[in-house]
């Protein structure tokens, strides 16, 4: 098990790095043209698609990733079906309402500033997220890792191309990578789509399970509705705070440093996801008398990831201080001294991967909707204290804290609940 693991992990984790490496290549190139305002108000364009997605997925693919490992065989292609048939149905309404209220929008989330064009290549992204994220998740449940990292990187160069054309070609401005990213989308969506036709999905439709089943379905992605908006609060909210009582400029120098935050989840917690998850799972499905046991295996991998983890970034942080000075304009070296930081933050966050493992097996779905809600609340109410004081590094500040109270409540819960299990 730990060999395919580490195969895995490796795998997802080279194709996170070349992509990550082609867009810090790209980076000063880019931030040559837009400013840290321009930064800012992209940065609150993908807050938006983060919320808005939540409410038009009704938890239907987090339900799909709870039920995965419980079927085997067609009983997982007709689950597929329901769910996307669901998705279609059900959000329709919601994204006619949305283009509907762009006006209101605008005002309220982007203080008009945002030109019309925004809204409609946000509402594109939000529809087309739900089939490419699917898409992701059948490939890593079922353990294609090459499969899947060809395909992200090979939708990553396309990305950077159209991103360049119409930033340098059409001069489009922080539009461009909205604009590149759809497009992109749009090519995957249909590249799930052959693949489904060609696996011959659609036999296994049954409109008389998906009658009988939506509402099961919806009452079990219902807890995950709250809960992804909380992980929003916990990750993004001090976005719109720091836009509200500083400027779009520092919310342009936050959202860089996070880039890093971002960084380290595309490197570590993404391959984590697609390796170490997906083979934890399986073994709880197969030894179900032997949970103590693998708890127990899981908690102690944990403490030496962390360990490992916080050395690794406090040393490579260090050691490549003068080179982010060196790469990024002077109009950005402010972002340098919040990145070390933040970056502990998400080492708390890889913490609750681990610890939410068996709470997810043994869908103790409320319990990890609720769990979110503490963090998530103090994250609100410490930006709201520290930021008109401290501006970013109150933001900085609150997200570690909240991240860390995460940790240890999922670890707290976990561990009560099935290490000491007889």
């Amino acid at each position: 098990m730990l060999k395919k693991t580490l195969k895995q992990f490796f795998i997802y984790a080279f194709g996170a790095l070349v992509l990550r490496s082609v867009n810090i290549f790209l980076a000063p190139l880019t931030m040559r043209i837009l400013t840290p305002a321009d930064y800012g108000l992209l940065s609150l364009a993908y807050n938006f698609i983060s919320v808005f997605v939540v409410f038009v997925g009704f938890g239907l693919r987090q339900v799909f990733g709870l039920e995965f490992f419980h079927h085997q065989g067609t009983a997982r292609y007709s689950m597929a079906n329901d769910i996307i048939l669901l998705y279609i149905v059900l959000s329709f309404p919601l994204f006619f309402i949305a283009y509907c209220s762009i006006g209101y929008i605008n005002e309220f989330l982007f203080l008009n500033n945002a030109p019309f064009l925004l809204m409609p290549l946000v509402l594109g992204i939000c529809f087309f997220y739900f089939f490419v994220e699917l898409l992701y998740q059948l490939l890593q449940y079922q353990s294609k890792a090459i499969m899947l990292t060809i395909i992200q990187i090979s939708a990553a160069v396309v990305t950077i191309g159209i991103n360049l054309f119409f930033l340098m070609i059409m001069q489009t401005g922080f539009l461009s990578p909205l604009i590149a990213q759809l497009a992109v989308m749009i090519g995957v969506s249909s590249l799930g789509l052959y693949w489904y036709i060609k696996k011959k999905m659609f036999a296994h439709i049954n409109k008389q399970q998906l009658y009988a089943r939506a509402r099961t379905y919806l009452i079990q992605g219902f807890p995950f509705i709250p809960s992804i908006l909380c992980s929003w609060l916990l990750s993004s909210s001090d976005r719109w705070i720091l836009a509200h009582h500083a400027s779009l400029h520092d919310v342009g120098i936050y959202s860089l440093a996070d880039t890093f935050g971002q960084l380290f989840t595309m490197v570590v917690l993404y391959p984590m996801t697609g390796s170490y998850i997906p083979i934890m799972m399986n073994a709880f499905a197969q030894n179900k008398n032997n949970i103590q046991s693998l708890v127990q295996q899981n908690i102690r991998t944990m403490w030496i990831c962390i360990s490992g983890m916080a050395l690794l970034i406090t040393l490579g942080f260090l050691s490549g201080r003068w080179f982010l000075f060196w790469i990024l304009p002077a109009a950005y070296h402010e972002t340098i001294s919040y990145i070390w930081l933040l970056l502990m933050g998400y080492v708390f966050l890889m913490g609750t991967y681990f610890n939410t493992i068996p709470l997810q097996f043994y869908k103790h779905t409320y319990f990890l909707s609720a769990s979110l809600l503490l963090p998530a609340v103090l994250n609100v109410m410490l930006n709201i204290l520290l930021v008109p004081h401290y501006a970013i590094f109150g933001c900085v500040l609150s997200t570690v804290i909240s991240y860390a109270l995460y940790f240890f409540i999922t670890l707290w819960y976990s561990t009560k609940k099935y290490y000491y299990s007889p």
